[in-house]
């Protein structure tokens, strides 16, 4: 079967430049070949063939001198400084800055278990990849009334989570809304620190 029709367009399309995306920086070469080109059109010569333009300009190029080379080299550092500067600041703009008041996002099951398991066995592994792997391993082998206390202990962070974006969502950005939201978030993670000993004692309750 062939190709659909308008996959490529579609992958075109999904390649556009940004238009807000600073020009990349000009070279001493093509700084040299638009110089022979406004030389060129001030003699009233017209390029016919650009293959054999391209080809005269670079021979010529190569045989530049380091100092004839050098107006043009000038010029292509003066605009890579630009370049350099335009990026910085359109990286910066692109890059947004992370909202304080925005509610955190919950953790998972595993990752509540991870912070027990972490602080229990820190000591046994030098290597966090190690302690990772062996976390992993005993989250596997646990059934699901171990499990249990941390799915629980998700779902209401879970709930929480939702009632402060709902909160921070009515309000803008910075605002007494979003600020009451991270409020409750705080609160909630008191009693979610009294969760977690309560969740130890029940595990301790089964051994």
């Amino acid at each position: 079967m062939g190709r659909p029709k308008g996959g490529a367009k579609g992958g075109r399309r999904a390649a556009e430049k940004d238009p807000n995306k600073p020009k990349r920086p000009t070279s001493a070469y093509f700084y040299f070949a638009q110089h022979k080109r406004e030389e060129l059109a001030k003699a009233g010569t017209p390029i016919t063939r650009v293959a054999d333009f391209t080809k005269q300009v670079s021979e010529e190029w190569r045989n530049l001198t380091p100092s004839a080379k050098k107006p043009f080299e000038e010029k292509a550092k003066v605009d890579k400084t630009r370049y350099d500067s335009e990026m910085a600041n359109y990286k910066g703009r692109k890059t947004p800055s992370k909202d304080p008041n925005k509610p955190k996002r919950p953790c998972s099951a595993y990752f509540l278990f991870l912070a027990d398991f972490r602080s229990e066995n820190k000591e046994k592994y030098s290597e966090h990849k190690d302690l990772i792997k062996a976390a992993g391993a005993a989250w596997q082998d646990m059934n699901e009334g171990e499990k249990k206390p941390y799915e629980k202990k998700a779902e209401e962070e879970k709930k929480k989570y939702n009632e402060a974006m709902s909160i921070y969502n009515k309000g803008t950005s910075g605002g007494p809304s979003a600020k009451k939201a991270k409020t409750e978030e705080e609160n909630g993670d008191e009693d979610d620190d009294d969760g977690e000993e309560d969740d130890e004692d029940d595990d301790d309750d089964d051994e």
